[in-house]
């Protein structure tokens, strides 16, 4: 719907970069002077939202926890390469958790980790931090406003955004469970929220929905009138892509 005549892919899954593309530039966003943050980067390549805009000199601040995946692919061990190649790149190995957790979730989500990249062969010689996304970024140059917060944590995504509350990203792509149906009950499946639930956390936040990808893709309210899309579609229900069901 709308800005779904924008999408491709180079590296993203579902037409993220092409919609992307759109909205940084209705907004007046400059790749290479942009900056994004992708928590869930995974190696930096697969599937991502926002190694477009790596490409054309974006600063980025890529965070994945994981060494290796669950089929022992290489995570963090190919992201880290990345700077080397792009200077502007900041690549990290924490978890990012919300400040709702209890040091029981957090253990529990270390460990989870640890044993599976255990199972691949790999022991890490410095532990594995957790820590919010605020205090990540605040050791970063990260601008307060900074243009792009990609979330994919396959897990705590919208708890995650809810926590961060000292950087307010002009544009948020973050994951939902897209075979939830709008007239569900359900505000969750798998550990992902619908299309409804997320709405109402962006809201929430002081944002609205633009694009419905799989992934949900949001901007700023203070932002939103400078983009094309009629108003009648923002937060609505036309916005979702059915096919997902």
């Amino acid at each position: 719907m709308y800005y779904d005549k924008h999408k491709f892919n180079m590296y993203s899954q579902n037409g993220e970069d092409g919609v992307l593309f759109r909205l940084m530039s209705e907004l007046e966003i400059k790749p290479d002077s942009s900056w994004c943050v992708d928590v869930g980067a995974y190696d930096g390549v697969k599937y991502s939202n926002v190694r477009c805009l790596i490409n054309k000199n974006s600063n980025a601040v890529m965070i994945e926890p994981s060494i290796v995946g669950g089929d022992c692919e290489p995570k963090y061990n190919e992201l880290k390469e990345l700077p080397n190649k792009f200077p502007k790149v900041v690549a990290l190995n924490f978890m990012v958790v919300p400040d709702s957790f209890t040091n029981e979730q957090i253990k529990s989500s270390i460990n989870y980790l640890v044993d599976m990249e255990k199972a691949c062969g790999i022991h890490r010689e410095e532990e594995l931090i957790a820590d919010t996304l605020d205090n990540i970024l605040n050791n970063t140059k990260t601008p307060k406003d900074y243009d792009i917060l990609n979330l994919d944590t396959d897990s705590c995504d919208h708890e995650i955004w809810q926590s961060h509350k000292e950087y307010s990203p002009k544009i948020v792509i973050i994951e939902i469970n897209s075979s939830i149906p709008l007239d569900s009950d359900e505000d969750r499946r798998h550990g992902s929220p619908s299309f409804n639930y997320s709405i109402g956390v962006a809201n929430d936040l002081g944002y609205s929905a633009v694009c419905h990808t799989g992934n949900m893709i949001y901007v700023r309210n203070d932002l939103v009138d400078e983009l094309s899309i009629p108003k009648t579609l923002i937060n609505s229900s036309e916005l979702f892509n059915r096919s997902w069901l």
